[in-house]
C-alpha cells in the first residue's frame, strides 16, 4: 500500500483524512479478528481512549465514554487490579512493563482471562507522548491449558 505522508505547518507529519479513515477500519478489523482490544492515554491531558474493540472485551458501556485509570483497573478481577495499576505506574516512571495475565472482574459477568502488553509512543527527543495498551482475550487458551 502506497501511503502519502503531508507536512503540517507545524512540521508535524500527517495523513489524509480518507487514508486515516480507511486505517482506522483496518484496524478495527484487525482487532476483531485478534479478540484483542487497545487503549491511549495522553499523559499531558490525563484523557484515556479506548478502541471499540476494547469496550466490547470488557462489556463496557461506550456511550460513557472511556473511564479514568482506575475505574478502568476495576474492570479487572480485585486481585489483578493492583498489578494493572503498578504496570500503569512503570508506565509513568518512562518504563515498559511486562505482559501481563489479568482476569476479568467476576461482578461483571462471566470469568475471562486477558494479556495485557503495554508500550510507550515517545517523540525523537524522547520526550513522552503516549501510554498504549492492549488488552486481548486469551480465555479459550487458558480453559485449554487447564483441561491438560
Amino acid at each position: 500500500m502506497k501511503m502519502e505522508v503531508e507536512k503540517s505547518n507545524e512540521g508535524a507529519l500527517t495523513i489524509p483524512a480518507q487514508m486515516a479513515a480507511g486505517l482506522m477500519r483496518k484496524l478495527a478489523y484487525l482487532e476483531s479478528q485478534a479478540n484483542l482490544g487497545s487503549w491511549e492515554y495522553d499523559p499531558h491531558s490525563g484523557c484515556f481512549s479506548w478502541s471499540d474493540q476494547l469496550y466490547l472485551l470488557l462489556s463496557a458501556e461506550k456511550a460513557a465514554g472511556a473511564p479514568d485509570i482506575q475505574e478502568f483497573a476495576e474492570f479487572f478481577h480485585p486481585q489483578d487490579q493492583l498489578p494493572f495499576l503498578s504496570a500503569f505506574n512503570t508506565l509513568k516512571r518512562g518504563e515498559i512493563p511486562s505482559s501481563k495475565i489479568l482476569r476479568s472482574n467476576p461482578d461483571r459477568g462471566p470469568l475471562k482471562y486477558f494479556l495485557a502488553g503495554y508500550t510507550i509512543e515517545k517523540e525523537t527527543s524522547g520526550k513522552t507522548i503516549l501510554f498504549m495498551g492492549t488488552i486481548q482475550d486469551i480465555t479459550l487458551r487458558k480453559q485449554e491449558e487447564e483441561r491438560r
